[in-house]
């Protein structure tokens, strides 16, 4: 032992050992790519769910103001909240020893366990975070239009315009 190569591997099949490597790296930056990804569609299509129920909402009509915002709001809540936390459950589960499946068997937790949380919360608690921010992220998107569009107009010239109207 004494000869400087305790604790070395050597390894028969470089070629070999490479392209197990090479798939496993690909297969984990794939699955943690989806995985952090997940947050943002959700909230991209929470959005979209969002716009619509708004839009169907207002097309019904409703004899007062309040009374179409309290839809508004119970409706899109209910909806945000399916699309986020139940479908994140669904699509996690295994209910292949259920009566009824509803094609639900390709998950891998039959139970809510430690390791489902540890899935599944993740996912949950990214979604709400970015759920919480979206709406102020929303009002500075539409501020910067906004600005970008009154640029246009003033010539691609920040600030007031100087030009006084002449009088006849």
């Amino acid at each position: 032992m004494g000869d400087g190569t305790a604790g070395t591997v050597t390894v028969k099949n470089q070629t070999n050992y490479d392209t197990i490597c090479d798939s496993y790296k690909s297969l984990s930056n794939k699955a943690f790519l989806m995985n952090e990804s997940l947050g943002y569609v959700i909230v991209g299509v929470n959005t979209v769910i969002r716009t619509i129920m708004i839009m169907m909402i207002t097309w019904i009509g409703y004899s007062s103001e309040t009374v179409l915002l309290a839809k508004i709001t119970t409706f899109t809540f209910l909806m945000l909240f399916f699309n986020t936390a139940f479908l994140l459950m669904l699509v996690n589960a295994d209910m292949s020893e259920q009566p009824v499946a509803f094609g639900f068997t390709m998950g891998t937790y039959s139970d809510f366990n430690g390791n489902w949380w540890k899935q599944t919360g993740n996912s949950l608690i990214s979604t709400m975070s970015i759920n919480a921010i979206f709406p102020i992220i929303e009002w500075g998107m539409f501020l910067a239009i906004r600005l970008f569009f009154r640029w246009i107009d003033r010539g691609f010239k920040w600030g007031e315009n100087k030009e006084q109207p002449t009088k006849t």
